[in-house]
């Protein structure tokens, strides 16, 4: 995979984590607060925010390639995306079931809530490994997946 790309993969996975973050702090009826931490792809280069500012701006010839494991990646990739498509349903279904059917949905939401964390974190410390540079904030998850061993 080129620099290039995994820039791109990376802005992607964490655009998806923040969706994740919404869609759980809502499930977990948690305050959904302004993150201090952002990270966005800006053309080339992948830019973390601080506080609003420009903190670290990542260029391809900065990355840290030994630490991307490509093959790991695309399985846990692969994971995320269909447990991420049917979590985000199912929350979609919460508000127009029955009691009944909310409990067995919040059940299912949440069993699949502590896989994709596990795998969020995985994916995460990759991202960190392969920037060089600890993202923090809520991209650490730990509003809703808890501290990074466990869920």
């Amino acid at each position: 995979m080129d620099p290039a790309t995994i820039i791109a993969t990376i802005s992607a996975g964490l655009n998806l984590v923040d969706k994740f973050r919404t869609v759980t702090l809502d499930f977990l009826k948690r305050e959904n607060k302004p993150v201090s931490v952002e990270a966005k792809q800006a053309g080339d280069t992948l830019q973390i925010k601080r506080g609003g500012r420009v903190a670290e701006e990542i260029s391809g010839d900065h990355l840290h390639m030994n630490e991307w494991d490509a093959p790991r990646y695309q399985a846990l990739e692969k994971r995320v995306k269909s447990n991420w498509r049917q979590y985000n349903g199912l929350y979609g279904e919460l508000p127009i079931v029955s009691v009944d059917e909310r409990i067995r949905l919040e059940e299912r939401m949440e069993s699949m809530r502590v896989t994709l964390c596990k795998d969020f974190h995985e994916m995460i410390d990759l991202y960190e490994k392969t920037l060089g540079v600890p993202l923090g904030d809520h991209y650490s998850l730990y509003g809703t997946c808890g501290p990074r061993n466990g869920a």
